[in-house]
């Protein structure tokens, strides 16, 4: 079973890496110590209320998605390059070299940015 803490570390790094921020950079725009959110995202501390209404507000989303187990942006990107990728080689019928499925990774990449920040736009209205 996985713990609060191993949820929260989780998902702070997740939705610091979708926006693109560092551990310095979230430290610094949550208003807490980088020794201190390195701490809690390897689970040795866990943050008082305060701290995580700043961190939610620093990772622009709100409090309790800090604790939520969405599944992974990761997995549907896999999961979308390899369906992509398959429908390629099957309509192409060759192989698909490393540049082209290093471009649709890319692609895919940024498109589920730019979905999650349009699904935190909504959430915001």
């Amino acid at each position: 079973m996985t713990s609060l803490n191993e949820i929260l570390a989780r998902n702070i790094k997740e939705y610091r890496g979708k926006i693109g921020l560092s551990q310095a950079k979230l430290a610094k725009k949550a208003g807490i110590s980088l020794s201190y959110l390195a701490a809690v995202e390897v689970c040795s501390k866990f943050p008082s209320p305060k701290n995580l209404e700043k961190l939610a507000k620093a990772l622009e989303i709100e409090t309790p998605e800090l604790f939520s187990m969405p599944s992974s942006a990761r997995d549907t990107a896999v999961k979308l390059q390899r369906a992509i990728l398959a429908d390629l080689s099957r309509k192409l019928s060759v192989n698909i070299d490393s540049t082209v499925k290093a471009t649709v990774a890319e692609i895919v990449a940024d498109h589920l940015k730019e979905m999650e920040k349009q699904e935190r736009l909504k959430k915001k209205k």
